[in-house]
């Protein structure tokens, strides 16, 4: 396919369930519990692509930098409790099933068969910095992006002090 073979339409995910089941779009691209939703809602008359290893979803922490001046110990004891989650989860992953599930407001037996697919793990690495950068790009490449935005320098903008303090050893970046 080329870009040429579809039309986007940008829609908030709450939207799309709607527009599928009317026939107004062919595909969706949304994440849980949306994909559940779907499956719920329409049955047979949808199949899931498995995009394994595809795309990877990150959930970063971003702060002001006078906020971060102002506020060190606060932000290092934020990190400490996702920390602490991390490792509650990892630990008790059925309670953390049901905790995610019931926040999320999807099923628990829903969430249950793909938890697997989810990593919860505070840290920098290279890896995060090449999906940022992959994102960015395809973001500029596509034109949907602020005008006048260009490619970020990652070692300027990405601080790795606040985790350093908390767990030196989830910072594995290279360039710091």
């Amino acid at each position: 396919m080329t870009p040429k073979d579809v039309t986007l339409v940008n829609l908030r995910p709450q939207e799309m369930l709607p527009a599928l089941a009317a026939g107004s779009i062919d595909a969706i691209d949304t994440w849980e519990p949306h994909i559940a939703n779907a499956k719920k809602a329409l049955g047979e008359a949808v199949a899931e692509l498995d995009t394994t290893g595809t795309y990877s979803e990150t959930f970063n922490i971003v702060v002001t930098r006078p906020y971060l001046d102002a506020n060190p110990a606060l932000v290092e004891k934020f990190i400490a409790s996702l920390i602490d989650a991390e490792v509650w989860m990892k630990a008790h992953p059925d309670e953390a099933i049901t905790v995610v599930a019931d926040a999320v407001g999807m099923k628990r037996d829903d969430l249950a068969p793909i938890w697997a697919d989810y990593v919860y793990r505070v840290r920098l690495d290279d890896r995060l910095i090449e999906i940022l950068k992959t994102h960015s790009a395809w973001r500029l490449e596509s034109g949907n992006h602020p005008p006048g935005a260009v490619m970020p320098d990652f070692s300027k903008v990405v601080v790795a002090e606040p985790l350093k303090k908390v767990d030196p050893a989830r910072v594995t970046l290279s360039w710091k």
